[in-house]
């Protein structure tokens, strides 16, 4: 099952379009992921201004 790791590790890192058959902690990871690459992106901005 590697090939099920490496799409679940992708998913984690936002750089496939997930699937609409995803499991609610697959969209819940993926709503973290979103949140902490906001939050990031302000820092980073806040950081050069």
């Amino acid at each position: 099952m590697p090939e099920m790791a490496d799409i679940k590790d992708k998913k984690r890192r936002g750089l496939i379009l997930i699937e609409e058959d995803e499991t609610s902690m697959d969209a819940n990871d993926r709503k973290l992921y979103q949140i902490a690459l906001s939050l990031r992106m302000m820092l980073h901005k806040r950081r050069f201004n």
